[in-house]
């Protein structure tokens, strides 16, 4: 079927009650009277209040306010995207207009590579010089200086000075590139990746994995620092490297010479790291996290992170925020440390010296406070935004930050558009404020009112079906989508973009008690929040087929059922196992594309081939659509799929060793071992990993067959 855009969803009515994310707390900051005469403690909680941005551009990786000639910040801000752009806005009557932006050339886009970082020199007030991270190609980020001199929007030749670039020929993915960047006095400071070659982090002659201090050049190029370890005597440092041991630094800030930096983590620890010692070594890749005796031989000074956190969905950070979602995907920052303020401040002294930071994917925002010895002595949530990606001080003393349209970034993906903020002090939400919103009973939703009669539903709800449906265990399927009363499904490329508020309803048939099929079994409800972010619900139906009740998601629900006669143990996934399949790449709305409602394949004339593009498409593409993430380094989209598979041997994502598809032997191929179930002497695991307690049988001899056929 074609799905129609634009069609308005039901009302407040027919969906039912449902919570927003964003806490819609009062934030008058002003004294009060306490009862007994005394002034109340002012609160410790920041809300995030959207600032409109003209254009919405998505995919925005940093922010500054333009320095005045005092060297204050003025109310016009420079933004760079991901994709190349620096965009030029003015802030006045609460809202950001745009003045203009410049293309930036050279810049290399693919996952995290692309447009990353600016500061602006110290002389930008006479110079018009801006300093920006960049990567150049899939092995080397750096920084270059162009020259922004509005009322021209245009770059000359001479406007773009390179000024350095580190890099590894041997990188496997675009990432762990150039971070932050800023100066010290005349000193400009960057933060560098590993560039996915761990072993350079821990050696200091190698400028990955390190922080680098260097002094620009007029006519560009750099001379290190005087004061970095080699020029102090050290010849085992290269000469720009100022600290190293890091991973993947993204954000980071500098104050009062102590590097405040988060470094993300691999599979299991995210980090925050305070450096104020020339040489110092942080950890990486001896260890996640503190890292204890695995750096007993550095000869260095050892820097282990001020504070930690685990990806385990019930860490005391995620708790400790109403609003925080755990999700697969981690990403540490430290976003800026705010100044002490006498005058005007409009947090009362709460974030005085305070440094703020946070997990861009999980979005709470914390503060923390190190003494003069470097110990913590404060370390409190104070906020929740999800996809952080900048952040600073404007001349009004507020703090502002920008996201990025997701917390993470994937090839081929389309991004929401990001966000401006202004964060206000305001009464710290209840506990309470972690209900999603869900109701107990699906009938509450109004979705099937003649339930067990299931072909009736209201206008509003629109129904929708893939070409190519993702196989669970034979089951059949009802899918649904409800928008707000005035919300609308956008195009973008090829992918359906939906508005916040939007419920997804997913609803798996079996055998009847009877015998017959079509009996609701569980329905799964995907809700879209702010910045796009997934909220899941999942509700078990009862015999009668009457009406369905929550599950709690914490942990997989085995259910008895029978399909086509043939009896088997399903499971309601887990809310954890829900965020591995639904974020693992760019399409997270699964089927709901306009390759699958649109039939995006009906030109392909080969109707075997057509059919194992289809059934990639809808099974596997989700997760392998070569958006870089571990369980997706290579894409399965129809149009790579045969150049990813055909005589290509496994690689990144494989847990074992194979081909993945070898013409005209099916049984050699990884991808039939896979889907059969996995092989524990080549190590290839079954796929699809999640949600397949029987396999898909007639699947695999059409893939089989194809196989068979290839010369």
């Amino acid at each position: 079927m074609a799905l129609a855009l634009g069609v308005a969803g039901c009302g407040d009515d027919d969906v039912g009650p449902l919570d927003a994310r964003v806490p819609d707390a009062p934030h008058d900051a002003s004294e009060r009277d306490a009862p007994d005469g005394e002034v109340e403690p002012p609160p410790r909680y920041l809300r995030f209040v959207r600032v409109m941005m003209e254009g919405e551009p998505a995919q925005i990786t940093d922010f500054a306010f333009v320095p005045g000639a005092d060297g204050a910040p003025t109310d016009e801000l420079l933004a760079t995207t991901r994709d190349g752009r620096l965009l030029h806005y003015e802030l006045a009557d609460g809202r950001a207009t745009m003045r203009g932006e410049l293309a930036i050339p050279g810049v290399f886009v693919n996952l995290d590579c692309g447009l990353i970082s600016l500061t602006f020199a110290p002389d930008f007030v006479e110079s018009g010089h801006v300093y920006l991270g960049q990567c150049f190609s899939r092995y080397e980020s750096g920084v270059v200086r162009v020259r922004f001199a509005p009322p021209r929007y245009e770059l000359a030749a001479d406007d773009v000075v390179e000024v350095l670039r580190y890099g590894d020929d041997e990188a496997t993915h675009p990432w762990h590139n150039v971070g932050s960047i800023g100066f010290d006095g005349d000193v400009l400071w960057a933060l560098f990746g590993d560039k996915t070659r761990p072993p350079t982090a821990e050696d200091p002659a190698d400028p990955l994995g390190s922080i680098i201090r260097v002094v620009p050049r007029t006519d560009g190029g750099y001379d290190p620092a005087p004061d970095n370890p080699r020029a102090l005597g050290d010849a085992r440092f290269h000469p720009d490297v100022y600290a190293y041991g890091l991973r993947s630094p993204w954000k980071g800030v500098l104050s009062e010479g102590r590097f405040y930096l988060g470094d993300v983590g691999n599979f299991r620890v995210e980090e925050v790291n305070v450096v104020d010692r020339a040489g110092a070594f942080l950890g990486w890749p001896r260890a996640e996290g503190p890292c204890g005796e695995g750096c007993a031989d550095i000869p260095d000074p050892v820097v282990d992170p001020v504070v930690h956190w685990t990806h385990r969905a019930d860490h005391p950070f995620l708790a400790d925020d109403p609003f925080a979602i755990a999700r697969t995907g981690r990403v540490a920052y430290v976003g800026l440390r705010y100044p002490a303020v006498d005058d005007d401040d409009p947090y009362r002294g709460v974030l005085d010296g305070a440094v703020l930071y946070g997990d861009a994917c999980v979005g709470f925002v914390r503060a923390l406070e190190v003494d003069d010895a470097g110990a913590l002595v404060r370390d409190e949530g104070v906020g929740h935004l999800v996809g952080a990606s900048g952040w600073q001080v404007g001349a009004d003393g507020h703090v502002y930050a920008t996201s990025f349209g997701r917390c993470t970034s994937v090839r081929d993906a389309v991004y929401l558009p990001g966000g401006f903020w202004r964060a206000e002090l305001a009464e710290r939400p209840t506990d309470v404020g972690r209900v999603e919103g869900f109701p107990d009973r699906l009938s509450e939703y109004g979705l099937f009112p003649e339930a067990p009669v299931l072909d009736n539903v209201p206008t509003g709800a629109l129904p929708f079906e893939p070409a190519f449906p993702m196989w669970t265990n034979g089951m059949g399927k009802l899918r649904h989508v409800v928008l707000d009363a005035g919300g609308e499904l956008r195009r973008v490329g090829d992918e359906y973009v939906a508005p916040e508020g939007a419920l997804f309803f997913k609803t798996f048939l079996a055998d009847a008690p009877e015998g017959s099929s079509g009996h609701p079994v569980e329905t799964r409800v995907i809700r879209v929040g702010e910045e796009g972010a997934l909220e899941y619900a999942a509700y078990l139906w009862n015999a009668e087929g009457t009406d369905a009740e929550r599950l709690d998601l914490r942990t997989p629900e085995p259910v008895e059922i029978r399909v086509l006669g043939e009896a088997l143990t399903h499971e309601v996934p887990s809310r954890i196992q829900c965020v591995a399949c639904h974020e693992a790449g760019a399409r997270r709305i699964l089927g709901f594309t306009p390759l699958q409602i649109d039939d995006g394949l009906a030109d392909v004339e080969d109707d075997a081939l057509r059919e194992v593009l289809g059934w990639a498409y809808g099974n596997c593409a989700h997760c392998h659509d070569g958006s870089g993430g571990p369980d997706a380094s290579f894409s399965m989209l129809p149009d790579v799929f045969l150049d990813n598979t055909l005589d290509h041997p496994t690689e990144g994502s494989a847990s074992g060793v194979g081909v993945r598809v070898v013409p005209g032997d099916p049984d050699a191929s990884a991808l039939v071992i896979a889907l059969s179930g996995g092989d524990d002497a080549s190590g290839l695991r079954p796929m699809p990993p999640l949600g397949v307690q029987r396999r898909d049988d007639e699947a695999l001899e059409r893939l089989r067959a194809w196989i068979s056929a290839l010369p």
